[in-house]
Formats: structure tokens, sequence, C-alpha cells
């Protein structure tokens, strides 16, 4: 099991291990004082937030270990000593957020909180959402990103089921264009993702997911992940 523990070392090795990987913490407004401020990591060739900017995030599920260990996999790339790796750093940053959920994880919780909800049916609508403290700390983070100057490029939560599987919310234009190009080309580099099974939602029926917030707020092509199971960590 990846535990918090085991998530904040992870974290905390890939700030000690790259220059170019720096730790923040994100405070949680919590009565109870139960909730640890959410760890996360910039990548950034320079330690500035004026950039385009790709959103990871994880965790949100206690269970779904194989989402968490996809996280790290797919976060790694970016730490990567190729020219591609190289490349992508020079004009962009990326922020990982692993751990949504910390206190689900420890009480051992299914899909939700403390509270009882599921963290990935928090995020606002016009109606509801943000009321727990976990997505409103994300949420101001992100916002505080813009403001600081940053353009957010892309949205990207990880998740496990059964098989694997990627959700998209059903938009057209360039947010379109952008997700088929990324799903081609996993399924073009990556053998076992071939028969990846690709569902787009209506974004008015899942509103309140992170996903469809984010490509909601600020126009941006926003993807689920979903591992198997049984996928292979390697």
């Amino acid at each position: 099991l990846h535990t918090p523990d085991h998530i904040r070392a992870w974290t905390k090795s890939i700030v000690d291990s790259f220059d170019f990987a720096h730790a923040f913490y994100l405070p949680q407004n919590d009565q109870n004082q139960q909730l640890k401020p959410l760890p996360g990591i910039l990548i950034a060739d320079e330690k500035t937030f004026n950039r385009k900017t790709l959103v990871i995030t994880g965790g949100h599920h206690p269970p779904e270990v194989t989402g968490r260990i996809g996280l790290e996999h797919f976060s790694a790339e970016f730490f990567a000593d190729n020219p591609l790796s190289k490349r992508f750093r020079a004009r962009f940053n990326v922020v990982v957020v692993p751990m949504m959920n910390e206190l689900g994880i420890i009480n051992g919780q299914w899909r939700h909180n403390r509270a009882g909800i599921d963290s990935n049916r928090d995020w606002g609508s016009k109606q509801k959402g943000f009321n727990y403290p976990e997505t409103i700390a994300v949420r101001n983070f992100l916002l505080s990103l813009t403001k600081q100057g940053a353009t957010l490029a892309g949205f990207i939560d990880h998740h496990s089921t059964y098989t694997l599987k990627a959700y998209t919310p059903d938009v057209k234009g360039a947010q379109k264009k952008f997700i088929d190009c990324v799903v081609e080309k996993l399924k073009s580099q990556v053998p076992r993702l071939k028969d990846w099974e690709m569902t787009r939602l209506d974004p008015s029926r899942y509103e309140t997911v992170a996903g469809m917030w984010a490509s909601r707020v600020f126009d941006i092509p926003s993807i689920v992940l979903e591992y198997g199971d049984d996928t292979s960590q390697q």
C-alpha cells in the first residue's frame, strides 16, 4: 500500500534529487486540526510561476493504489535526463499534487474523505462544491498561480479501476484536438494501451469532478487516467 508516509517520502526524494524540483505545501483550513498541509512538487528549471503549467493530481480515492503508482511513473518522465524531457521543462512548469485525500487513506475509507464525501465530487459547480479543506486548498493554489502569471495548459488526474480507461470531457475545438493527440501518442508508444477504453463524458453531468472543473474554469484539456487493478508497474 502507498501510505501517506510513502507519498511524502517520494515527494521529498524527488525534491532532494533534482535542482528543478521544488516542494510546496498547501495549508488546509481544518478546525479539527487533523489535516497536515498537502504536499506538492513544482517542476521548473527556474522557480517562477509565470509560465504555461501542466497540473497532475491523484489520491482522491484511498484504495486506488495503482493510480498512485501510475502517477509516480507518469511524473518520472518530467524528471528524466533526456532531450525530450529537457525541452519540455524549458517551456513548461509542472505541478504535482499526489495525495488529495490523506485522512481517507489513513482511516481506510473507500472513496470518501473523513466527512464521508467523495472529494472528486466536491469541485465547484454553480450550485455546490468546494465544501472541504482538500479541494479548497488545491483550488486556491491553482487560482493563485494564474494571478502570478501562470497559464494552466492541462490537467491530468490519476485513478484506478478494473481495467485501463481514460475519461475526458466531451468538448470540441482545441481541447478535443489536444486530447486526441495525447491519447494516440500514448497508444502508439505503450503497446499495452492499444485497447485502452476511451470515454467522453458530458461535462454538465460531471461538473463537480476535478478534471471537468479545470476544463470549464481554465478552458484547458483534461484527462482522467484510470489504471487497471492488474496493471504492471513496468
